[in-house]
């Protein structure tokens, strides 16, 4: 699994997936109460295609 952080002015969004495609889309407003956390298997690959 690889994951990359985009920084935007309203949020952090995290995007994590494989080969197979987009696994998670995290959103970090810090407002409720889900948990989120990048895994330490997980490979941080900047180039991530989003398309």
């Amino acid at each position: 699994m690889y994951y990359t952080i985009f920084k935007t002015r309203f949020c952090n969004i995290t995007l994590a997936g494989d080969e197979k495609g987009l696994a998670h889309l995290h959103l970090n407003t810090g407002e409720g109460s889900r948990q989120f956390e990048i895994q330490d298997s997980w490979e941080f690959n900047p180039d991530l295609p989003t398309a």
